[in-house]
């Protein structure tokens, strides 16, 4: 929609430039009194006929009316020209402005690369002040899932080294056999925690449990694991307002719509806590043995 607005501004702005300009330069030459009584143009305005042109200049004047109405009616028949042309790129095949963008574009290194940037994702205070920002609400949709979903390619490339027996660390073998086994469909599932514009999907309890299934400990098989991560999050976001906002979300008679989004956000961050983002980061390299 943006663009569409700015291309009919821009289209407005030119033609204004040309009717001041067409005006500017023809105007003068057609009412001046010192044109219509100056011999030297062949125009004269008298009391009998408003328009007297000599066959000396009238081919002047039709060439000067012709140069300034000609780009008036490129300007005004230009539309679907543009349009056709912009249509042939791939920004512009779509018809409706509400359509959603591809989720390809989250894979973007670009977007990742900023993001480590902004919120020096290469320090470990700074992954602990992301971890916080997202709970707050103040990173953008594509800034966090690209994070996401590079945390947990990173997490099962590690599992893949470990089980190989050239990764230097001491891990639980079961997670990461479960962690080796994800596909490509199953880490991109973490978009859908949330919609684009940050809210909250319309089928968010199904979401959460499908991720929670995915990446994070069974709370019957690993208590402790489901147990601690949840403590992080009440370490930064306070015990009892942890516990209002989850059992807000837990209850399926509840419509408010904060404690929906705020479940999701923590939902993000627990499973990049999970998969060692607070610890080895995004990863550029990985230690062998």
């Amino acid at each position: 929609c943006q663009l569409r607005k700015m291309y009919i501004l821009e289209r407005a702005d030119c033609t204004v430039v040309l009717v001041v300009l067409w005006f500017g330069n023809n105007i003068p030459a057609l009412l001046s009194k010192e044109t219509f009584n100056d011999d030297k143009h062949g125009l004269i305005l008298d009391e009998n006929s408003l328009w007297k042109v000599s066959c000396y200049n009238f081919k002047k004047l039709r060439i000067m009316l012709f140069l300034g109405i000609i780009p008036l009616l490129y300007v005004f028949l230009s539309p679907s020209v543009h349009v056709s042309r912009r249509r042939d790129n791939s920004e512009w095949q779509r018809d409706s402005c509400s359509e959603a963008r591809p989720m390809s574009m989250f894979l973007s290194p670009k977007i990742l690369s900023d993001t480590i940037i902004q919120y020096s994702l290469e320090e470990s205070h700074g992954r602990h002040k992301f971890i916080q920002r997202v709970l707050d609400d103040t990173v953008q949709y594509d800034a966090l899932m690209s994070v996401c979903v590079r945390s947990l390619s990173y997490g099962q490339d590690r599992a893949n080294l470990y089980l190989k027996g050239e990764l230097e660390e001491i891990c639980d073998e079961k997670q990461m056999e479960k962690t080796a086994e994800f596909s490509d469909s199953d880490i991109n599932e973490i978009k859908s925690i949330l919609n684009p514009d940050g809210s909250t999907p319309s089928s968010f309890r199904q979401i959460a449990e499908r991720i929670e299934e995915l990446f994070l400990p069974d709370p019957s098989e690993d208590p402790d694991g489901y147990i601690g991560l949840w403590e992080i999050i009440a370490a930064l976001e306070g015990v009892e307002y942890t516990k209002y906002m989850r059992t807000n979300f837990e209850n399926p008679n509840n419509d408010d719509q904060d404690s929906w989004s705020w479940y999701m956000r923590a939902l993000a961050c627990r499973v990049l806590v999970h998969y060692d983002f607070l610890t080895f980061g995004l990863g550029n390299e990985i230690q062998k043995g």
